[in-house]
């Protein structure tokens, strides 16, 4: 159990490793890593136009 757990978090570690150097260098759509912090633009509502039409 404890080696399945130690290659879990390696694995995770490299996952948000590979995520933080792409955010860094700003290539993430509507994501920012800098000084400042996470910064991850929130997605705008879309209503289909089957439900608008219904309403």
């Amino acid at each position: 159990m404890e080696d399945h757990l130690a290659e879990r978090r390696a694995r995770l570690e490299e996952a948000a490793a590979a995520f933080a150097e792409l955010a860094r260098a700003g290539r993430l759509p509507d994501v920012r890593l800098d000084e400042a912090g996470l910064s991850i633009t929130p997605l705008r509502a879309v209503t289909p136009p089957a439900v608008k039409a219904a309403r």
